[in-house]
């Protein structure tokens, strides 16, 4: 049944390399060696430098924050003495208004000239105060309102509501005197 001088080969032929050849596929095993060593070194490389800068960026935001918070600190110690500065800035006003008033009473009370007196006193407003002067004969009720207008006087402006002569025979003058202002007294 089978012939013995027949013999078939069913293994593929192989290639025999020749030495140039070899040395050509030598050369390209080297250069794919070497350039899988430069992108592993690559990657390595890459790798630390992203972890070193993660590190430097995490060190950042943690001085970020912790400036963050001084600030913050800051803005609230900073609000608190807007507050204080505002409260004494109201109480020095308050008592710059009152020193001015207690200057001008004793502005309006200082008058010392001979037949005449205070007749009564009130604050018409913040900025003004009405006085009543009684006077023995008109020359004096002039002189009292030379008093209070005189040019270095401590009142701006002084306002005359006109002169009466009372029952017992004296005269006297309603005045309207208006407060120096704070800036103005300075």
């Amino acid at each position: 049944m089978a012939s013995s001088g027949m013999r078939v080969n069913l293994l593929k032929n192989h290639r025999v390399l020749s030495e140039k050849d070899y040395l050509r596929e030598k050369k390209f095993l080297q250069a794919a060696v070497v350039g899988l060593v430069l992108v592993v070194f690559v990657t390595v490389a890459m790798a630390l430098w992203n972890f070193v800068l993660s590190q430097k960026l995490r060190g950042i935001e943690e001085e970020i924050a912790k400036a963050s918070s001084q600030m913050q600190g800051l803005t609230e110690a900073n609000a608190g003495q807007v507050y204080v500065k505002n409260r004494l800035g109201l109480i020095g006003n308050f008592l710059d208004d009152q020193a001015i008033a207690r200057e001008s009473l004793q502005e309006v009370l200082t008058l010392s000239l001979p037949g005449v007196t205070i007749g009564g006193m009130s604050f018409e407003s913040a900025s003004e105060i009405s006085v009543t002067v009684s006077a023995e004969s008109q020359p004096a009720l002039k002189e009292a309102l030379a008093y209070y207008r005189r040019t270095d006087g401590f009142f701006p402006q002084v306002v005359s509501n006109g002169i009466s002569r009372s029952k017992e025979g004296r005269y006297e003058m309603k005045l309207v005197l208006t407060l120096p202002l704070k800036d103005e007294k300075s």
